[in-house]
């Protein structure tokens, strides 16, 4: 986009949110919790406890996702 090779900015956009699975609203919120909380109603703000716990619940999807993806990569490695 910025070599103005493309200029269709939403589907850069859309693609974020779906690789990060989060609404756009979260993309360009200037502060967003709901990422972490999943409460999109409660405005106080986190303690570092809180987003530490969040910050780990998402290492840890992201880490079984790799795991799974391994799997998937090592079976079809046998197929061949």
């Amino acid at each position: 986009m910025e070599r103005g090779e493309s200029n269709s900015w939403a589907s850069h956009f859309n693609k974020i949110c779906e690789v990060f699975e989060i609404i756009q609203e979260d993309l360009v919120r200037k502060e967003s919790k709901s990422w972490l909380s999943g409460d999109l109603m409660n405005e106080e703000p986190l303690t570092e406890n809180e987003v530490i716990n969040g910050y780990r619940k998402i290492i840890k999807k992201y880490e079984v996702q790799i795991e799974d993806l391994k799997i998937i990569i090592t079976q079809n490695g046998r197929r061949k």
